[in-house]
């Protein structure tokens, strides 16, 4: 017995029939299986045979577009974001990923991805299309943003992938995007001393490098406690200004526990995460140059303040990250220093310096990381050779006879 034809693959249709009308005008029609299983005639007219087939496919190719669980090779790559984005916020709200990242994901998506991609169908992601985009991308935003831009696209793709719209994730094979790797440095003790002389100054109202009095009131974001802070911990910029009292003690062994960071979130502002970038609470021990800082800064600062936060702004929120560059930049720039010395320059200063002094482990624990990450982008290369130079010596004394 018979089984009659196959059924067509979900959103596609059949040949394509014309017939002339008694007005005239012209029908094109066809057998259109759409996404919910049915196959369906749909017809349109036009006023000759050629604009009733063109009617007809416009009209077949912007049927309703699927839905989650009918992502094909015919959905646009558009479509598809919008339910990975979706899954990426879900994650947020889970706890599994961080509101910074999806925030950045979405923003990529938008100026970068699909502007480039958001109109192609699934079934025309192919490795060459991705390929020369990220070199696109690369050539005109950095290798950094199309890093980003593959991350995004990989995570696209492969929901794709995982609905049956793709065999294969074409981000797998495009080419390797090299990112200039840069070597970590630190500052040296001279460094350090005018850099805290110089935020000091800056922070108390001080007078300016060549003797002119500073104009307007004493900045209130407390750039030399920051960077005491920083110096004293390792810590990164967005857990120092995470810290609130309660996690600092300046007892008879004071310490602080790193235990959150900021995060920006969109409709939110900057919030605090109880969540480092690694995950772990650490309780550091305070050297006494930063309980100095601290304990003026309790005593001192008395803005309004709901947080609890150490470092709060003026408004008693947490501090934007975005507003420590200007006064750190003056107070670096003040004291001499070059312009790659950043806020988390003082982690790699930090991880460096235990290094020398003790070992890796010693950094490693300081800092919350592996011994190979502080090894690899925290700790400065020191050039010189080994102390070799008498071992090397013997190979120039010739042997003695006998």
């Amino acid at each position: 017995m018979s089984r009659g034809r196959p059924p067509l693959p979900i959103g596609t249709w059949g040949e394509i029939s014309t017939r002339r009308l008694p007005s005239g005008a012209w029908q094109a029609k066809a057998r259109y299986r759409d996404y919910d299983g049915r196959t369906r005639a749909v017809t349109r007219s036009g006023q000759t045979e050629a604009a009733a087939k063109r009617a007809l496919r416009t009209d077949l190719a912007q049927r309703t577009p699927p839905v989650l669980d009918e992502i094909s090779d015919r959905s646009r790559l558009s479509a598809v974001a919008e339910v990975w984005l979706a899954e990426v916020w879900a994650a947020v709200d889970a706890g599994d990923r961080s509101p910074t990242t999806a925030s950045r994901y979405r923003q990529v998506w938008r100026v970068h991805v699909d502007p480039g991609l958001g109109e192609r169908l699934m079934r025309e992601m192919s490795v060459p299309a991705v390929d020369r985009f990220l070199k696109a991308v690369t050539a005109a935003h950095g290798a950094a943003t199309a890093k980003l831009c593959r991350s995004v696209l990989a995570g696209v793709c492969g929901l794709a992938v995982r609905h049956g719209a793709l065999t294969t994730n074409p981000t797998k094979d495009a080419g390797t995007i090299r990112v200039a790797s840069k070597e970590p440095r630190a500052l040296t003790p001279v460094e350090i001393a005018r850099f805290r002389a110089s935020a000091r100054n800056y922070q108390a109202g001080g007078p300016q490098p060549d003797g002119r009095p500073r104009q307007g009131p004493p900045t209130t974001v407390g750039i030399a406690d920051i960077l005491d802070v920083l110096l004293a911990t390792g810590a990164r910029i967005g857990e120092v200004l995470a810290l609130r009292w309660s996690d600092v003690d300046l007892g008879k062994e004071p310490t602080v526990r790193i235990c959150g960071t900021l995060v920006h979130v969109d409709g939110q502002g900057w919030i605090r995460k109880p969540k480092t970038k690694t995950g772990e609470d650490r309780v550091l021990e305070l050297p006494p140059f930063a309980v100095e800082s601290l304990m003026r800064r309790r005593v001192e600062i008395v803005l309004p303040n709901v947080h609890d936060a150490v470092f709060p702004s003026t408004a008693g929120t947490w501090h934007d990250p975005n507003n420590i560059r200007t006064p750190w930049r003056k107070a670096r720039d003040e004291a001499g220093l070059e312009s790659w010395i950043t806020p988390h320059s003082m982690r790699r200063t930090v991880a460096t310096y235990l290094d020398g002094a003790a070992d890796t482990r010693i950094a490693a624990q300081q800092l919350g990381d592996t011994e190979h990450t502080t090894r690899r982008h925290y700790i400065e290369r020191d050039a010189r050779g080994p102390a070799v130079r008498d071992l090397l010596q013997v190979l120039a004394v010739p042997p003695q006879a006998g």
